[in-house]
């Protein structure tokens, strides 16, 4: 890429139209086409031409790269794609509010709180609990954030005016929110987003009780295709987004990599084994992308043609 290149673009912004082409090995799974999107929720492309301002290519020469830079168009490749995405989940807040002030008409918003900022003494705390330095996605967000919570359904599905959204209410199915939710959608799968993550105290020092009680020192855990000491990985697993009561979703605090995952559970947590983990970073842009409907999985879950990731789809759950 040249200086004139760099210069060109400094970031993605709403509504612009890129091009990508592959995947590239830093950013796996999809996660690529989740971060463009997650900036512009705007139509990708397949290959450069008029109306994009920026190619993502895996390969450093192409046809399509010749094109994008006969365009003008800046070339991103593995070595480079952070010059414009950003640091992972650095300006997510801002992105995230931008979502839900522009929703269509006939979206209605029943609940919005986002948490201010977490102190850095408390994610100091959280880097005591979790035993390694915060990852840069999670400190980035934690930065910006502590505590997410929407609510949003189809403006034909009218709820009673809601104060406040707690994770009983989110995550049971059972709860007054969600006999209401399904009295409102009539019978049909109910058209909504819905997130609900608790604040970083409430996450990392909380007792979960996830998984067996106790814990067999000498066991292991299928967590996608490795195996987990049972006390490493019970040990650092958190409850994160409340959403759903069959599928729970949790935080995994890896020591080994010294990475956050987004782990789910199967059957109301019986086992956590069902589902490969998912990257923190490509789960909560996942959120604006798929606007708190679905979740991003990486294994799993339902494969639609014209994206390069899994998704939990609501009507499944």
């Amino acid at each position: 890429m040249t200086t004139e290149e760099t210069n060109t673009l400094t970031e993605l912004n709403y509504k612009d139209r890129v091009a990508v082409d592959g995947s590239f090995p830093s950013l796996p799974n999809g996660l690529l086409f989740l971060l463009v999107k997650a900036r512009t929720r705007w139509t990708i492309e397949k290959s450069p031409n008029k109306q994009t301002v920026a190619f993502f290519s895996a390969k450093e020469s192409s046809k399509k790269v010749d094109k994008a830079r006969a365009l003008g168009q800046p070339v991103f490749t593995d070595e480079n794609a952070r010059d414009i995405l950003g640091p992972p989940l650095k300006g997510f807040r801002k992105r995230f509010e931008h979502l839900v002030a522009n929703e269509p008409d006939y979206y209605i918003n029943h609940f919005l709180e986002i948490g201010d900022p977490a102190p850095p003494e408390l994610l100091s705390r959280v880097e005591q609990r979790v035993g390694f330095p915060l990852p840069e996605a999670a400190r980035n967000l934690f930065s910006e954030l502590n505590g997410l919570t929407w609510l949003w359904t189809y403006q034909d599905m009218q709820l009673d005016p809601i104060e406040e959204l707690t994770i009983s209410d989110a995550g049971d199915p059972g709860s007054a929110l969600w006999q209401q939710i399904h009295r409102a959608a009539e019978g049909k799968n109910p058209a909504m987003g819905l997130t609900c993550i608790p604040d970083v105290e409430t996450i990392f020092f909380t007792d979960w009780y996830l998984g067996p009680d106790p814990v067999d020192p000498k066991a292991k855990v299928k967590v996608g295709r490795r195996k987990v000491a049972a006390p490493d990985f019970y040990g650092n697993l958190f409850r994160f987004d409340f959403f759903d009561g069959f599928y729970p979703c949790a935080l995994w605090a890896d020591k080994e990599t010294e990475d956050f995952y987004i782990v789910y559970g199967d059957d109301h947590g019986a086992t956590w084994e069902e589902f490969a983990p998912v990257p923190f970073e490509g789960y909560m842009e996942a959120l604006i992308v798929e606007k708190a409907d679905n979740r991003l999985m990486t294994s799993g879950g339902m494969k639609l043609s014209h994206l390069p990731y899994r998704l939990l789809k609501m009507f499944t759950r």
